[in-house]
């Protein structure tokens, strides 16, 4: 005989709860929308069946409910939190953030919440109060080692590596087997340039996870930087094995296949990371340098232009008053070139100075004061200026490369 869940709400919720518990989710659901029915504002009802919707991806459903349940029962800081995850699994990142805000003005010291802040926060970019609240998750939590590792990665992320280090050792004296822990140590020691240690310690990430996919990529880009290409496909192919669309898997395999002199394997590669990341600039760049290689130059000369949207590179790149410079006559004109990338490069792209010279342009370079010497008697150069001053009067400009 069915409950009466007007009568005995208690005993209707116990129930439902029985079937979550059990792993019975569609008897779970059909319980809390029963008693839901007769008390459509049942604070635990609400929460369990919003969980529920939430663990089956049913995002708009369980921000209802959710929601209900935090007007039902405010000082309730679960119902809070669960609201903001609902809302992070719809993308919606800053009203998540709120809902995290209040579950830990409910219950100050909420681990959940203030890890997922952090993440909010990293993703907004805020890199000190990420740094801040992994912290207070680790005084909160100091035998979590889930807490010390995002404590880790948050210093990683604000460029502290050594700093990170420490929070490593933190979270590996209490998981030693912890493979996010290693991970995070390979990419430490990485940063700091101590390669062979951080190819040992993400060798050890893997060893320990097999299927942790950035792992093996970063095992495979380590190994690359140490002149292994042949161990670095294999693991940038464990990484694609793990997770077929992790795009910087497929830009880092076209790099290296690239090396290699594999072109079309190395477009191919690319190809499909820009499929899975169309804007993903260096999936682009390295399909540039493929096909340059291959013999492609309008195609390859196109695609290397987005060097200019690479994360690390873009705020070397600056754009002029004046138009870029696509080609017109330069006759009486003064055109400003901007030196790109590293000394050699720009050393060895002015010898392409005469040939705008031979044209009437009146050729300006702009570079690393420490070629200015060097460059003050290159042929065709009207003069050398540091990079760092403010241009001159020009009428056009151009990038260098």
């Amino acid at each position: 005989m069915p409950l009466d869940t007007a009568a005995d709400p208690t005993a209707a919720l116990l129930a439902a709860l029985a079937h979550h518990q059990a792993g019975r989710a569609a008897q779970a659901e059909a319980g809390f929308a029963a008693l839901l029915a007769t008390q459509p504002n049942h604070p635990e009802a609400l929460y369990f069946a919003g969980l529920l919707a939430l663990q089956h991806r049913r995002t708009a459903e369980a921000t209802s409910l959710l929601a209900r349940a935090t007007a039902a029962r405010p000082d309730h800081a679960e119902s809070h939190f669960a609201l903001g995850n609902a809302h992070w699994q719809a993308g919606e990142a800053e009203a998540a953030a709120l809902c995290w805000q209040a579950a830990l003005a409910q219950q100050p010291g909420h681990l959940g919440a203030l890890l997922n802040l952090a993440r909010a926060r990293a993703q907004a970019g805020d890199l000190a109060a990420t740094v801040a609240l992994c912290h207070e998750a680790t005084q909160v939590a100091p035998r979590q080692p889930a807490a010390h590792a995002a404590h880790a990665a948050a210093l990683l992320g604000a460029g502290q590596a050594e700093a990170a280090l420490a929070a490593i050792d933190a979270a590996l004296a209490l998981a030693p087997t912890l493979a996010e822990a290693h991970y995070l140590r390979g990419n430490a020691l990485k940063a700091l340039r101590r390669l062979p240690e951080a190819a040992a310690a993400l060798g050890r990430a893997v060893a320990h996870a097999p299927g942790h996919a950035q792992a093996q990529l970063n095992l495979g880009n380590t190994l690359l930087a140490q002149g292994q290409p042949a161990e670095a496909e294999a693991h940038c192919r464990a990484a694609l094995a793990a997770d077929p669309h992790l795009a910087e898997a497929h830009a880092s395999l076209g790099c290296l296949l690239t090396a290699a002199g594999r072109l079309p394997e190395a477009q191919a590669a690319c190809a499909e990371a820009m499929r899975l990341r169309p804007d993903f600039a260096e999936a682009h760049w390295n399909l540039g340098i493929a096909q340059l290689l291959g013999g492609d130059l309008p195609a390859g000369f196109a695609e290397y232009e987005w060097r200019k949207r690479h994360p690390a590179h873009a705020k070397d790149f600056r754009r002029l008053p004046g138009p870029e410079w696509q080609g017109e006559p330069l006759a009486g004109k003064t055109l400003l070139l901007l030196a790109e990338q590293g000394l050699g490069d720009a050393l060895m792209f002015a010898r392409y100075v005469p040939l705008l010279a031979a044209q009437g342009a009146r050729v300006v370079l702009a570079a690393d004061r420490r070629l200015l010497p060097l460059l003050a008697s290159a042929p065709g150069l009207h003069r050398a200026i540091p990079q760092d001053s403010a241009p001159p009067p020009h009428d056009y400009w151009l990038d260098q490369m």
